[in-house]
Order: structure tokens, then sequence, then C-alpha cells
């Protein structure tokens, strides 16, 4: 159960099967009772439903890549259907992959060309 919830109930709130917990400051890691009220699926979907319709609308991710179909992932977090761009996906996997594969340095205060003489 999460937090918001727990708080609401020990301020006296009684929780309904199928309703949320809102917001009513806007801050979802407020935890002031007096902010939180209960309402129902529906009520929190128009409460919050304008972000969504911001999401939805966006043609390109944050980098300035289109969401084409050939450019686009949908992919489920917490249930929840998300866009992901390819291209930035590909370049962020690249780029761990190549961080990774650097040598490492076992001896960094020793001079390369005595790393043959050490014995351990």
């Amino acid at each position: 159960m999460l937090l918001h919830r727990l708080i609401y109930e020990a301020a006296g709130g009684v929780l309904v099967e199928g309703h949320h917990v809102h917001h009513t400051c806007g801050r979802r890691n407020c935890l002031n009772p007096a902010h939180l009220e209960q309402v129902s699926a529906a009520e929190h979907l128009e409460l919050h439903g304008h972000q969504n319709e911001k999401k939805r609308s966006q043609t390109h991710c944050v980098r300035g890549h289109e969401f084409t179909p050939e450019n686009t992932r949908i992919k489920l977090w917490k249930g929840n259907p998300n866009r992901e761009c390819r291209t930035c996906n590909r370049d962020r996997l690249r780029f761990r992959r190549e961080r990774v594969r650097q040598p490492v340095d076992l001896f960094p205060s020793v001079p390369a060309a005595e790393h043959n003489q050490l014995t351990l």
C-alpha cells in the first residue's frame, strides 16, 4: 500500500474500494493529511487527464527524434503503456556497452612498462 493511502486512513479517512487518494496540492510526495482526499477513479482521471493528453500529443522525444511507427516502441511500465524512442534506446545501450568494454588498469600508480615485472 502506498504511504499516502496509509496516512489518509490514519487521519480518519475510510478507503472505498475502487477509489483513489488525490493530492489536492498537486505534489505526489506530499503526506499532509489536509491535502489528501478520496475521489473515484473517473474523477481522478478527469483531474489528471490533461497530463496524459500532453504526453499523447507529443510528436518527438526529449532529444528531438520523431515518434514514428518504426522509431517507437510501446513498453509497459507498472502495467501502463509508454512510448520509448528506439533511437535513444539504441544510443543508450551503445554507450553502456562501450563503457563496459573499456580496459581497466589494475595498477594505476605503476607505469605500464613495469606491469609485466610485477608478481602477485
